[in-house]
């Protein structure tokens, strides 16, 4: 924490402070499954296009066809 932040306090914009960069778990603005200001990823909203979300590329083992090659919605 920086000394103008130690004095007058955090400047929060969202959860990162615009005076010295500290985050906080609170007053995210989500796309999605990202927060756009800290880059934090949750494990709700993703956009999955079969096993891969759409927004941070994470994988889960449902929505394969290894049959036809074809993506089914989750």
């Amino acid at each position: 924490m920086g000394l103008t932040c130690k004095l007058s306090g955090h400047r929060w914009n969202g959860c990162k402070c615009l005076r010295c960069s500290q985050t906080r778990d609170e007053a995210h603005d989500w796309n999605g499954c990202t927060y756009r200001i800290c880059v934090k990823i949750s494990d709700e909203n993703h956009l999955w296009d079969a096993c891969q979300c759409q927004i941070c590329g994470k994988n889960r083992n449902t929505g394969h066809d290894f049959m036809t090659g074809r993506r089914y919605p989750p």
